[in-house]
């Protein structure tokens, strides 16, 4: 299985084609070489032309998750249909896969998306505000990224872990020793 994300718009007729999505004026191609009997072309619709670009696949569960411009897409890859498709907004900013359990994570700007076979299985939030989740690999039992908040002023990115067993946030994050006034006073 070889599941590609392509830099230039291929040539009609040579593959099958499949579109998902409703807006193609700007959109992301995929070549998807399942089998020797199942190869094929994905156009996906994007929702935002600077947004994130990426997909990952599993081989077992015979699925994908594509993210196009900041929209995500659950592939079922035998049937080439759509298990699940995010809205237009918020915009994906993030996502990884996990192993044992399967699960894809997608984090947009103030939540994570967690989707397996089936579709949307949660959809976890911290317990402060955050204005950006950027996930990026899985550790043993955890999703490991970084989080941009004001419970710092946004000075830094603060690292955040997702429990992969019971789908929630852990208490990771490290909170700014810096007082805001004495901060801007100076004092």
């Amino acid at each position: 299985m070889k599941i590609e994300l392509l830099t230039i718009v291929p040539i009609s007729g040579n593959l099958e084609e499949i579109h998902f999505g409703e807006n193609f004026n700007d959109s992301l191609w995929i070549e998807f070489k399942i089998s020797e009997n199942n190869h094929w072309l994905g156009c996906f619709s994007k929702s935002n032309e600077n947004g994130l670009n990426k997909v990952l696949y599993d081989t077992n569960e015979k699925t994908c998750c594509v993210i196009a411009g900041g929209k995500g897409y659950l592939i079922d890859l035998e049937t080439k249909n759509i298990i699940l498709e995010t809205y237009e907004h918020p915009l994906i900013e993030s996502l990884v896969q996990s192993n044992n359990p399967n699960y894809y994570f997608l984090g947009n700007f103030y939540s994570v998306y967690v989707l397996n076979k089936k579709g949307l299985i949660k959809e976890i939030e911290p317990d402060f505000m955050v204005d950006g989740i950027y996930l990026e690999v899985q550790d043993r039992d955890k999703i490991i990224g970084k989080v941009d908040t004001a419970e710092n002023q946004y000075e830094r990115q603060l690292e955040i872990s997702i429990d992969i067993e019971r789908l929630e946030f852990d208490k990771l994050y490290q909170k700014s020793n810096i007082n805001f006034l004495k901060k801007i006073f100076r004092k």
